[in-house]
């Protein structure tokens, strides 16, 4: 189910090189900060009943949204490191990304057992056999629901989240534009 959304990102990154050494970062991190909001606003709506082809589908727009973010941003964030830093900036960059994606996982998965746990409440009354076996199904299902409903508010975070995100690529030619500049200006 995860392949081909994958392949796509793997296919997609000589295009996006291509692109990014053409036009710029802009260019692509744009469309890909509003590629992931919806892939993410979509993934919002789903539920127990949605067709596979349906998760397919926004998982290969997702990796095509990341690739036309991640490489963008991670070239711009090297590009003002001299040669001889470049295996450093890497290394400061690949660990901060694990780190933040770890502490990021942690937040959302916490807000969605909170919400969870909040809808849920006691559990089935305690009553008589046939009684109680009708219980733990309805109970099931409204644990499915509150699960559901945990999993809704997670992508809303998250959809919260990739506003800044979109504002921040934004906003980020213009600062790597100014640090492209001050070495030159300072070479004078």
């Amino acid at each position: 189910m995860l392949l081909p959304g994958g392949l796509l990102m793997g296919l997609a990154g000589p295009t996006v090189g291509r692109i990014i050494d053409r036009y710029g970062p802009r260019v692509l991190t744009i469309p890909g900060a509003a590629l992931l909001t919806f892939t993410l606003w979509q993934f919002s709506n789903l539920n127990a009943t949605t067709p596979i082809w349906v998760l397919v589908g926004l998982h290969m727009v997702l990796m095509l949204g990341l690739a036309c973010l991640f490489t963008p941003c991670f070239t711009a964030g090297l590009n003002p490191l001299p040669p001889y830093l470049y295996s450093h900036g890497s290394a400061i960059l690949a660990t901060l990304q694990q780190v933040a994606g770890a502490a990021g996982v942690a937040l959302l998965v916490a807000i969605m057992a909170g919400k969870t746990a909040t809808l849920s409440g006691a559990g089935p009354a305690a009553a008589g056999c046939a009684e109680r076996r009708y219980s733990d199904r309805l109970q099931r299902r409204r644990n499915d629901q509150h699960r559901d409903a945990g999993i809704g508010l997670l992508h809303s975070e998250h959809q919260a989240a990739d506003g800044r995100r979109v504002e921040g690529v934004w906003l980020s030619r213009r600062r790597a534009a100014e640090l492209s500049e001050e070495p030159a200006a300072t070479r004078a």
